[in-house]
């Protein structure tokens, strides 16, 4: 017997430009386009937009007031979903933070990625004119 459902994960992640982004970033294509919709075998959803994997069911983001919750059936996408939620949280946490620090001035000096695929940054301020 094929089990198959949906499953709903709930994220804080609140900026849709920053997440799609993030997506981008790490090798996704999203479709925005009209009529987006997971679906089980018991069970259709709509979504926000969709990540596109090959040979894969899709991953879905459907924003709520809380975060987008990231929505698929994992029985059906080839795709470990505690990595793909880890990255894709490391990746717009990472992108939020340069932006925010960009803002107040910062740059980049040095940037490491340890054997905990931990990332390190060094930054400096850049002195107005």
């Amino acid at each position: 017997m094929l089990m198959s459902h949906i499953s709903i994960v709930q994220t804080r992640l609140m900026d849709r430009d920053i997440l799609l982004e993030t997506l981008s970033q790490l090798g996704y294509l999203v479709n925005q386009e009209e009529n987006r919709e997971i679906r089980s075998m018991n069970r259709t959803m709509k979504v926000d937009f969709l990540v596109e994997i090959p040979f894969s069911a899709p991953i879905g983001f459907r924003k709520s007031k809380n975060g987008y919750k990231i929505v698929a059936d994992w029985f059906l996408v080839q795709q470990d979903p505690t990595k793909f939620k880890q990255q894709v949280l490391q990746q717009y946490a990472y992108i939020s933070v340069l932006k925010a620090l960009s803002e107040q001035g910062f740059q980049i000096a040095r940037e490491e990625k340890d054997e905990k695929n931990q990332i390190h940054l060094m930054l400096r301020r850049m002195n107005e004119p």
